[in-house]
């Protein structure tokens, strides 16, 4: 099915996986705007460069934020350090 900090992030809630799962009937992954009663998410700006210190500059104003950043994420990311590209973070509300 989807792993859990993939796509399924995109609206808020882990919560709308089977109408995510009904909406692309084993096709390519759609994204609606709306599924059910939740919209989807604006991707936010990213920073340059791919550190959590970058983000939570861009973000926030100020790049010692990355520890919350990093705390919120803390079920997958391994250290502050390191970060993918393409990988999914949720970013705390300002």
């Amino acid at each position: 099915m989807f792993e859990r900090n993939e796509r399924l992030n995109n609206y808020g809630t882990y919560g709308v996986w089977r109408e995510l799962h009904k909406a692309n009937k084993g096709a390519a992954l759609v994204l609606p705007e709306t599924l059910g009663k939740v919209g989807l998410i604006a991707t936010p700006a990213t920073a340059d460069g791919d550190t959590l210190g970058a983000i939570a500059k861009a973000t926030y104003g100020d790049a010692m934020k990355y520890k919350t950043i990093f705390e919120r994420n803390a079920d997958c990311l391994v250290n502050a350090k390191t970060i993918y590209e393409g990988q999914v973070i949720v970013l705390p509300a300002k």
